[in-house]
């Protein structure tokens, strides 16, 4: 089952949303300490002041301190949550001056500031505030704690306000930023779309490049490419109709031959006359064959060049056997064969075709040097390059039709045999494979010279 291919859109937006949640998280956390903390300030205050109002009425009278509590100290909490508010005067010794009995007493401190803190009484969470008061008396000053307390609810409400109306801003404000990024990269990726249109309602013969007016910055080197791929993909499909249709020729011709050859031996009434045409049938499919043969290098040279394994190859033992196996149509065909060869000359190259080549060049030493030629081989390193050449006294080429020789199906205007006009074609493309330079250099006298030059590769 093919993955579920992944949204850019859904990408980007979630690589814009992911922090802004992450700062939503943050605010969030930020929100809930500000609001608690005004939630209790404003209850510490409420609570401070009551207090404050206690302590204010205390005095001394009778032989004790005394406190009279006013009812103003007590409404200032009057509030729809109902909150239950209970009091109480500690005077020294933690005597009771009035209030509750039981309700906790402050941490103890020693400055005279007003200290709130967390309580519980009769099992209910209260915030308390303690209001310490001096209070005169004949012996001197008295120190008296005013304690105020009240229940929580009505600073959970303050905070649950507070705090409502934040998280929902922070929310509405995230949730309108990732709806403007959604739509907002959706517009911007509609040239994508725009372009995945155009590429699909093109005709499969259609190389032309898509128009780069009105691109965005990220999507300009998108079509250059693209663009320089059907530019390479046009001269590629170019070069196999051509190479297509050249081969099918060039098969069309031997293949006629051998059917007018075959029909001529069938209606031969002596056998003598069939040997012979048998005889130019075999010749003509080894000559067939070869071409096969070459058609299959130049297609595997041209077509896949990225699949060929680059390899040390040593080039003088290559030509020592090529050149052994092709010495007996040198002999029939009256050429003297020489392998100048004595050093191993390693080149990065395939095998194979490495093979392939020195072949092409062998054969075509003895298919044009002509009878009582001489073509010489030889291999030589020097200074990190291996040459390669191939010198032979036959007619050779004229020096106008040097360049032609070495395209495809291309001949000298005085060559005999029967050729392809595909050897040293193929001999120049596999040189170029394996990183090598061919040059067709003026013979001394009459004949044809070629050299190539590779770069040296280590012995594996």
């Amino acid at each position: 089952m093919n993955p579920r291919p992944r949204s850019i859109r859904r990408g980007l937006t979630l690589r814009v949303v992911l922090p802004l949640l992450a700062l939503l998280a943050v605010g969030l956390w930020v929100s809930l300490n500000g609001a608690w903390q005004q939630a209790s300030l404003v209850t510490d205050r409420l609570l401070t002041g009551s207090a404050r109002v206690i302590a204010e009425d205390l005095y001394f009278s009778d032989g004790r301190i005394a406190a009279q509590i006013p009812p103003a100290a007590l409404e200032m909490f009057a509030s729809e949550s109902r909150d239950r508010v209970v009091y109480r005067v500690i005077g020294p010794h933690d005597a009771l001056i009035g209030g509750y009995g039981d309700l906790e007493a402050p941490p103890a401190h020693s400055d005279l500031q007003p200290l709130a803190y967390d309580t519980v009484f009769r099992a209910e969470q209260m915030r308390a505030v303690a209001f310490p008061q001096q209070v005169a008396t004949p012996t001197g000053l008295a120190t008296v704690t005013v304690v105020v307390a009240e229940t929580v609810r009505a600073r959970a409400q303050l905070f649950s306000s507070l705090i409502f109306g934040q998280v929902a801003q922070q929310i509405g404000l995230v949730a309108l930023a990732a709806a403007f990024i959604w739509f907002g990269i959706g517009g911007e990726l509609r040239p994508v779309l725009g372009l995945a249109q155009t590429v699909q309602q093109r005709r499969p013969d259609d190389f032309s490049p898509i128009p780069t007016e009105s691109l965005q910055t990220e999507l300009y080197p998108l079509v250059l490419a693209l663009n320089g791929f059907m530019n390479r993909l046009e001269r590629t499909m170019s070069r196999q109709r051509d190479f297509l249709e050249v081969a099918a020729h060039q098969l069309r011709t031997p293949i006629a031959v051998l059917k007018t050859q075959v029909s001529f031996a069938l209606r031969s009434p002596t056998g003598e006359v069939k040997d012979d045409t048998l005889r130019a049938v075999d010749d003509d499919l080894n000559a067939m064959s070869r071409l096969t043969n070459q058609l299959l290098v130049l297609g595997r040279s041209e077509h896949d060049p990225h699949s060929v394994t680059l390899r040390p190859v040593d080039m003088s033992a290559a030509a020592l056997t090529v050149v052994g196996n092709a010495a007996p149509r040198a002999l029939d065909a009256g050429v003297e064969l020489a392998l100048d060869a004595a050093n191993p000359a390693f080149v990065r190259a395939d095998a194979d075709l490495v093979t392939e080549l020195l072949a092409n060049l062998v054969d075509n030493a003895i298919l044009y040097a002509g009878r009582g030629a001489r073509a010489v081989i030889s291999t030589r390193m020097t200074e990190g390059l291996v040459t390669l050449k191939v010198a032979d006294t036959g007619p050779g080429v004229p020096p106008e039709d040097r360049e032609r020789v070495l395209r495809r199906f291309e001949r000298g205007s005085g060559a005999a045999g029967i050729g392809s006009g595909l050897g040293l074609s193929i001999v120049a493309e596999l040189t170029e494979m394996f990183g090598g330079k061919l040059v067709l250099e003026e013979p001394i006298g009459s004949g044809f010279v070629v050299v190539m030059t590779f770069p040296a590769a280590g012995q594996s």
